[in-house]
């Protein structure tokens, strides 16, 4: 055989990607640049979807996209604030801070934790998507995962086969139901949220210029400005499960969900009514998880991302750094498989399915498992700990002794973490033959 010959036989590796949301559009632009690979986004909405709130990039999301994309670009429109990007607790009722998370102070400045608005931030990465990668109208229905690849069944749409397939399509996923039989759940609590003028409340005095958080218990209110002169609002109230059945993902609640939350929240800081006497209205999204994936493969040729491997609302809001940490480490795991023998020679590059994920599987799984579980610890910090106090002075106190130090989990290294797995697997040599 000869290099001519088998350079022809060398198919490109075929990627499909279910899902053009934040994580998918990341995935697209990451999985475009392995070499000899053809990548395709297949996204259910019959186009791009200008909806949602506000997003959190931590310094560890930041650092994957400063690899993707262009970092200053990005800058225009971030929010960081009086606290340089920290995020702000607050006292419910006097508005005092009870702690700041702040970025590292050897972080370089763009990679400091940021807030903007999720659609810019979606329009910013799609202007990164190679043109024509992605295809709406695809409802993915059922996937066939085989030793030669995977077959994706769409609604009303003529099946595809893949080498592999990479499950974008967040926390409703039917790829994940459809091999893990789970049932998403309402966890008790309903976000309502809206970003709008920052206009609307430039004649409140005293609103903090950072990104603040009043708590009490298992309530929230979040403010913040948002950058491109947008301000945002995130309320996450308890509400009963009845409550929260009215509502869909991202339904406008209109003037009842305004009065709703201006009655709920009547005996906080009196600067929270401020704000939502002038918003014009509020959205709903109820929160809602499913058991998180232990694994986040199936048969070498399918790899869960994002929500879709993670089914939590509102975890730490990180959400787009847990998306976007998954992207990277998958990237990396299959552009670490390419036979150097192919790269030496100039032949088109293969790759080894079997290894890349079980790279990336080990590089995510071990620190998904770590949030999860701090998920669990703080969620019963609060139920057996700080709500038990007996006054307000005890709630302070016990409020600021279990406070979580989750610098580990914001500024966790996806890089790092994947060089020390690699290591840990020692060298991997494959031999080609030409004769």
């Amino acid at each position: 055989m000869t290099i001519t010959e088998y350079s022809n036989n060398s198919k490109p590796l075929k990627i499909a990607i279910i899902g053009a949301g934040l994580v998918g559009a990341v995935a697209g632009i990451a999985l475009s640049k392995l070499s000899n690979v053809n990548v395709t986004i297949y996204e259910r909405s019959e186009k791009p979807r200008e909806v949602g709130a506000w997003i959190g990039l931590t310094e560890s999301s930041l650092q994957v996209l400063r690899k993707l994309v262009d970092i200053d670009e990005l800058q225009k429109i971030l929010f960081r604030g009086d606290q340089d990007g920290g995020y702000v607790k607050r006292h419910w009722k006097t508005g005092e801070i009870l702690a700041v998370n702040l970025s590292s102070t050897t972080t370089d400045r763009r990679l400091k934790q940021a807030r903007t608005h999720r659609v810019p931030l979606h329009n910013f990465l799609f202007s990164y998507v190679p043109e024509g990668l992605i295809k709406y109208g695809y409802s993915a229905n059922k996937v066939n995962v085989t030793k030669d690849g995977v077959d994706v069944i769409f609604e009303e749409k003529d099946p595809i086969h893949a080498d592999l397939l990479v499950a974008a399509d967040g926390i409703y996923s039917r790829t994940r139901r459809q091999f893990t039989g789970d049932t998403v759940q309402y966890k008790g609590a309903v976000a309502y949220r809206n970003v709008f003028p920052i206009e609307l409340i430039k004649d409140i005095p005293s609103l903090p210029n950072d990104t603040s958080a009043w708590v009490k218990d298992g309530d929230i209110m979040f403010f913040s400005p948002l950058g491109l002169d947008q301000y945002g609002v995130v309320a996450l109230v308890f509400d009963p499960e009845d409550v929260a059945k009215k509502f869909i993902w991202n339904e406008n609640t209109g003037e009842w969900g305004r009065e709703h939350l201006r009655k709920h929240f009547a005996d906080w800081d009196p600067i929270i009514d401020k704000v939502l006497k002038v918003m014009p209205d509020i959205t709903s999204f109820p929160l809602e998880t499913a058991p998180w994936l232990k694994d986040l493969t199936v048969g070498n040729r399918l790899a869960f991302v994002g929500d879709a491997a993670h089914p939590t609302s509102g975890a730490f809001g990180a959400g787009a750094q847990f998306g976007f940490g998954d992207v990277w480490a998958l990237y990396r795991s299959l552009q670490e498989t390419v036979s150097n023998a192919y790269v030496d020679t100039g032949l088109p590059a293969e790759y080894d399915l079997h290894r890349a994920l079980f790279l990336f599987n080990e590089t995510r799984r071990h620190f998904l498992a770590r949030v999860e579980k701090q998920l669990g610890y703080d969620a019963d910090t609060y139920k057996r700990y700080i709500s038990t106090a007996r006054n307000d002075k005890e709630w302070r106190a016990r409020f600021r002794q279990v406070e979580s130090p989750l610098e580990w989990m914001r500024e966790n290294n996806v890089e790092a973490d994947f060089q020390r797995v690699v290591d840990e697997q020692g060298p991997f040599l494959r031999t080609i033959y030409i004769d």
